[in-house]
């Protein structure tokens, strides 16, 4: 009986997350109050690189992430409080000037990245929080989101004046998901079949999408397994598409 093909979870640094890297590194470059922007389309791979980093970064540098939501509306108090507790606050107060000072208090001591996901949905109070913030205590504050972020804070001179860098995240390439396969599964993916995954879409995303591709290549190696082999073919690549896209 042919070896089981397993699968586990692999973050690979392809061309974004190390255009990623060069951004981060030249906002640790100055201690002035600033701001980044990351934007692309929907399964790119922003969340996770973000995510990543925080758990991944440079020592003592690793930063907080934190996932705006909309429940919030415009409280800047839940707001705040959200960004509290990612800086190991048990039970922030329930007023914004405490929770403001002890925000300040702990990027003043450490100012390490604040990332704010899903940023789009920040209101506009948001903005002018994190400007202040990121201005007392040197903190910089990396907004991630699809691209009418851009224009968003472009309307605020003084958030825009203050944005130093910004990184779009492209899809993802043939090679990138031939890599990802190999380093998840162990298994050589051919080249004709990564073109096939490349292609695919779910028709709300551009060919080379990252979710759309690793939701195929789960796909594949299940139904690798249930025809207990390992060789990976155009036919069974083409019903791991089929398979996949339709669950999406």
């Amino acid at each position: 009986m042919k070896k089981k093909v397993s699968h586990t979870p692999m973050f690979v640094k392809n061309k974004n997350v190390r255009h990623f890297e060069v951004m981060m590194d030249r906002m640790g470059d100055s201690t002035e109050g600033r701001f980044a922007i990351n934007v692309g389309p929907a399964g790119v791979g922003k969340t996770r690189t973000c995510q990543w980093y925080v758990i991944n970064g440079v020592d003592n540098e690793k930063g907080i992430y934190i996932r705006m939501l909309k429940i919030w509306g415009n409280s800047e108090l839940e707001f705040l409080r959200a960004i509290c507790k990612e800086l190991g606050s048990i039970n922030p107060p329930h007023r914004k000037g405490p929770c403001n000072a002890i925000i300040m208090d702990s990027l003043l001591n450490k100012p390490v990245p604040v990332f704010l996901d899903e940023a789009d949905r920040m209101s506009e109070r948001f903005l002018d929080v994190s400007r202040d913030i990121s201005d007392v205590t040197g903190a910089p504050f990396i907004m991630v989101g699809e691209e009418g972020l851009k224009d968003r804070m472009r309307r605020d001179t003084r958030v825009w004046s203050r944005t130093h860098y910004e990184l779009e995240f492209q899809n993802m390439e043939i090679p990138d998901i031939m890599i990802f396969f190999k380093k998840s599964s162990e298994l050589e993916l051919p080249e004709e079949c990564a073109n096939m995954i490349h292609s695919t879409t779910d028709g709300k995303c551009k060919p080379g999408n990252f979710r759309v591709a690793k939701v195929v290549l789960l796909t594949l190696i299940q139904i690798l397994n249930s025809k207990k082999t390992r060789t990976i073919t155009k036919e069974i690549t083409q019903i791991a598409i089929e398979t996949a896209v339709q669950g999406i």
